[in-house]
């Protein structure tokens, strides 16, 4: 055991220093890696800075190429302007004067109705969508639609009828929606009620309402009390079950009592106290009961009648039994009745349906129905109300989804309404016919219409000035676009000349300062690449070169970014793993940071672990592993191997002798010893014989050392005692190094002449008697020539051999008498053998010597000893018994 602990401890070295490397080694991948930005990082900053100078010399030539072309376009553009601006000025004049003209022609008019026909078609659309939504809130509030004035001015009248009928009906349907609600709400309450007495229900026995079963729990927690020690009445009485139509009348009798506590004299105090001392915020009544009952008297029974107690039986094993037969013969003592004349014949009766009579007072409490078994609270069973309960649950699901369908519909029912109510309401934003009549309008389209044709068709040279006044204003508006569009032209060019100029100044500042400074043809190179990257093709224009700058700098910007993200994430994640190792390795890391600048400390930890002390530790891990423990358990393993080989010899030894002997005409018995089926036990030799499989191999890798460790430690953790599971283990360590139980035996039956199975016994089920018997006696033999490790056909042999068989063959047949016989002498057992007179014919042949035994008298017994010859010759004088022992080296 020292060597597997060295062992052990060798195998934690190793495992530390693996773990120890696992999170060292992406620690110092990370540490690289952040080096590794911080240098491209520099190199991007730096690049970033020359980026001026590239840019600048670029747009120092493009942008003086550019101002260049621009001057001389913008002159072509002023002149341009200034002759489109003297054109309009011609045909503005034109303008005036043929306007003045037609105006002495009637043209006057003809403007005037111009300007009143485009002002009645911009009103006509608007009308028109104004009555449509005007009679969509008519139909949205169940009125008709209308087209007239008149129809319009009756609606006023229907709006406020309808407004009254409406209100009536929201008041009406939130009240049914009202309504629905409490309905759903009480039926959903029902049904929680009954689900939580079905749950209490199916946690116990008793019909009790929970909440007494819960006022006793409390109860009993506080004072350390059984609950079996404060019954209620009621969980002690119940109805017999042939008086099971008496079970509604009883419960009405003995309801309140049922549901009475019952206080043990020696609790009584402690009870009342608590009881006294709290809310209860319920009703609860006890009763103390003390140590001794007085008998009830024998009750009356008026004119022969059955009382009520006769229908009730008491709990068999309460303690309590005597004060309720007490308690029963003062409340259950009524007459059971069977017509109202004999109810009103006797001082207390009860009848089936529940009416209770005392004397001069009489009771029928139909509160509920009397076969309600929902309230029944008497018997030490519920399945009855159980049942009860699951179709009342049963019943309130269908109310519950009925009272929510109403509901639904009661909501439907009041939206409408207020939908109804919100168009009512839309009505009252129109309020003359004049607004939402748009053929009106129509027709005083028309109208206009036909008087312009009049007015144009009277003058020839109106309609001459009209067509050249069109041809002017359309000239007007075609060279003012002209001189807008050269306007919008000249403002574009003179911001780009603008813009070129800042662009040229910010170049030749940047050149400037930079005078003494020269681009490396590398990082031209670079910024071409990018460009290149980017699609961006020569640069010939400002445009191009100012998207390409700014291209380049956010293509730069985003590496720094991605860059400075990458490194602020593996900073957080070095200086947490850095935690993470320090917390888990102190002795260690003592003078060691959590920070990236402490780097070097943990790549060289990295580097000792890694060169140094893993396979140090692994050397002496393989050495412990390979000269002392994997040998040990290879040891273990031959040593029960070698019993599991005995089992076998000694097995075959047995068959040796059975074969001998018939047991039954040219047949004969063979033991069995198959393989057990115990899981345990498989698993157990599966895992021993992995702990030892190529124990010889060259192979000496370090997961081969690692795995038969883990195999060997496995069993090694359960032959101890693993934590919290020492028992099982114990157990188990029993089961599986008992070689005996790696076994399962069975008894084969089989033909001397070819030597096939004729009949296969793993047990004696269905067998016949006397089967069963031959099959008990060839255990028998076999145990025992098993226990006393007889080697048959021997010539000598120091086995014990000394056998007693007392009542032996008693009741067996002859033919098994003679087997087992056979059987026994056949393995050289000595016996002695106690069996009355009738077996003694059988059993003569295989004795030498006799003990009988008789009693003449029956005061006392005698025992005379004789040969096999004198007991024959005095046979006829035996007694009741007689013992013989057969042939053997003591007979």
């Amino acid at each position: 055991m020292d060597d597997f602990e060295n062992l052990t401890r060798a195998h934690a070295a190793v495992v530390q220093a693996r773990r120890q490397l696992e999170l060292l080694t992406p620690l110092v991948a990370d540490l690289d890696a952040y080096d590794q930005t911080t240098e491209t990082m520099a190199k991007l900053t730096a690049r970033q800075a020359l980026l001026g100078l590239f840019f600048a010399e670029r747009a120092q030539e493009i942008f003086g190429s550019q101002l260049r072309a621009l001057s001389t376009e913008i002159d072509r553009v002023d002149t341009d302007i200034e002759t489109v601006g003297r054109q309009l000025t011609d045909f503005r004049d034109d303008e005036h004067r043929l306007k003045a003209e037609i105006a002495g022609h009637g043209g006057d008019r003809l403007a005037v109705i111009a300007a009143e026909i485009e002002r009645l078609h911009k009103e006509q659309p608007a009308r028109r969508n104004r009555l449509r939504e005007f009679n969509q809130l008519l139909n949205g509030a169940g009125l008709e639609a209308v087209t007239s004035a008149t129809q319009f001015s009756a609606t006023r009248d229907q709006v406020a009828a309808r407004d009254t009928e409406l209100r009536q009906q929201q008041d009406e349907a939130q009240t049914q929606l009202t309504a629905a609600h409490v309905e759903l709400q009480k039926v959903e309450a029902d049904g929680r009620s009954v689900n939580d007495e079905l749950r209490s229900l199916q946690t116990r026995r008793t019909n009790l309402p929970a909440v007494s079963l819960e006022l006793r729990a409390a109860l009993c927690a506080d004072l350390r009390l059984d609950p079996d020690d404060l019954p209620f009445a009621g969980e002690l009485i119940q109805v017999r079950p042939e008086s099971a139509d008496w079970e509604g009348a009883a419960e009405r009798v003995l309801h309140n009592f049922a549901l009475s506590l019952l206080v043990p004299n020696v609790s009584y105090e402690q009870v009342s106290s608590w009881i006294n001392e709290r809310h209860l915020a319920a009703r609860l009544v006890y009763y103390r009961v003390p140590p001794t009952s007085v008998a009830a008297p024998a009750p009356n029974r008026p004119g022969g009648l059955p009382l009520l107690l006769d229908h009730l039986e008491i709990k068999p094993d309460t303690p309590l039994r005597a004060w309720l037969q007490s308690e029963l013969g003062r409340r259950a003592n009524h007459a059971c009745v069977d017509t109202m004349a004999e109810f009103r014949y006797s001082a207390k009766a009860l009848t089936r349906a529940g009416q209770i009579k005392d004397r001069e007072r009489h009771e029928k409490d139909d509160r509920s129905r009397i076969d309600d078994r929902r309230r029944y609270v008497l018997g030490w069973t519920n399945e009855a109300k159980i049942e009860a309960l699951i179709d009342h649950a049963a019943e309130l699901q269908r109310r519950i989804s009925g009272a929510e369908m109403l509901r639904k519909l009661r909501e439907k029912e009041t939206a409408a309404v207020a939908e109804s109510l919100r168009a009512l309401a839309g009505l009252a934003g129109y309020s003359t016919w004049e607004e939402l009549d748009w053929e009106r309008l129509v027709n005083e389209i028309a109208a206009l219409e036909d008087e312009r044709r009049r007015i144009l068709a009277a003058s020839d040279r109106l309609s001459a000035l009209n067509a050249e006044l069109d041809r002017v204003v359309a000239a007007i508006a075609e060279h003012d676009r002209r001189r807008n569009g050269l306007l919008t032209d000249r403002g574009a060019l003179d911001n780009q000349r603008q813009a070129a100029q800042r662009e040229l100044r910010r170049a030749e500042t940047t050149l400037a300062t930079n005078a003494d400074r020269a681009l490396p043809e590398s990082e031209r190179d670079a910024v071409g690449g990018l460009l290149a990257a980017h699609g961006e093709g020569p640069l010939t224009d400002g445009t191009g070169l100012v998207r390409a700058e700014q291209a380049v700098r956010e293509v730069i910007a985003r590496q720094q970014q991605k860059l400075q993200e990458s490194q602020n994430r593996l900073r957080v994640r070095t200086v947490k793993a850095m935690t993470e190792f320090r917390h888990r390795y102190p002795a260690e890391t003592a003078e060691m940071d959590d920070s990236v600048e402490a780097g070097g400390d943990y790549r060289e930890l990295h580097r000792r672990v890694a060169d140094d002390d893993l396979p140090r530790f692994e050397r002496e891990f393989k050495d412990y592993l390979n000269q002392n423990t994997i040998r040990d358990i290879a040891g273990f393993s031959a040593k029960l191997h070698a019993q599991e080989r005995d089992i076998r010899e000694r097995i075959e030894t047995i068959n040796a002798s059975l074969e001998g002997i018939d047991y039954n005409d040219g047949r004969y018995i063979r033991l069995i010893a198959g393989s057990s089926p115990n899981t345990d036990v498989r698993q157990f030799r599966a895992d021993l014989r992995a702990c030892t499989d190529n124990i010889v191999s060259t192979d000496r890798s370090d997961q081969y050392s690692e795995q038969k460790f883990l195999q060997v430690k496995a069993l090694i953790d359960r032959f101890r005692g693993r934590e919290g599971l020492a028992d099982a283990d114990r157990n188990w360590t029993h089961r599986v190094t008992d070689v005996r139980q790696w076994f399962v035996f069975s008894a084969s039956e089989r033909w001397r002449d070819d030597d096939c199975e004729y009949e296969h016994y793993s047990d004696s089920a269905g067998k016949s008697g006397g089967q069963k018997e031959k099959l008990a006696y060839t255990i028998l033999a076999a145990s025992l020539a098993y226990q006393f490790k007889l080697d048959w056909g021997s010539g000598k042999s120091k086995a014990f051999r000394f056998v007693v068989i007392d009542e032996a063959f008693s009741r067996g047949s002859e033919a098994s008498t003679r087997y087992a016989l056979s059987l026994f002498t056949r393995l050289g057992l000595q016996l002695l053998i106690v069996t009355p007179l009738q077996k003694i014919r059988v059993i003569e042949p295989h004795v030498s010597s006799v003990g009988f035994v008789d009693n003449p008298n029956g005061s006392y017994s005698r025992l005379q000893s004789l040969s096999i010859t004198e007991f024959r010759q005095r046979l006829n004088s035996t007694g009741p018994g007689v013992s013989a022992a057969a042939p053997g080296p003591a007979a």
